[in-house]
């Protein structure tokens, strides 16, 4: 698989799963929306420069396929059909250098710069998150409509 740049620290396959990538190639950015790749950028940027994750499955071994984009066949299999993250309007968000609740407490500090710049409507608890992972859990950021940042 040729892994596709579509920004300075980011591939398109972190974006998307196995599936979309080899169906609609390059073309599955068009399925994001166009605020998720600038505002991982500028959380990037905003912590330091420290990797984040969304999914890893093209690193060799990865397990995540379905933190970001989720094409309609993922929901034959799980419930929540009217999840964000199936419009591409919402990431779940990991990093191997920072424990997810401090990742979390970091993105909330940002969180008016984020509403204003890219338009997030949602940061999910990092408590309703926590797995039992190498990562310690995920923060799920989303575009959802809103005159201000919905914490839940």
């Amino acid at each position: 698989m040729r892994r596709i740049q579509v920004s300075k620290n980011f591939c398109l396959d972190e974006l998307v799963s196995p599936r979309v990538h080899e169906k609609w190639g390059e073309n599955a950015l068009l399925l994001m929306d166009d605020k998720v790749l600038p505002m991982l950028e500028a959380i990037r940027k905003n912590l330091g420069g420290v990797p984040l994750t969304v999914n890893n499955w093209a690193y060799g071994g990865g397990t995540y396929q379905h933190s970001g984009f989720r094409e309609p066949e993922y929901y034959k299999r799980n419930s929540d059909s009217l999840s964000l993250h199936r419009f591409g309007r919402a990431i779940d968000v990991k990093c191997s250098v920072i424990p997810a609740p401090e990742l979390w407490r970091r993105i909330y500090e940002m969180e008016t710069l984020l509403h204003s710049e890219f338009g997030l409507g949602g940061i999910e608890n990092i408590l309703k998150t926590t797995r039992d992972n190498k990562y310690g859990g995920w923060v799920h950021l989303d575009f959802r409509a809103s005159d201000n940042v919905v914490i839940f």
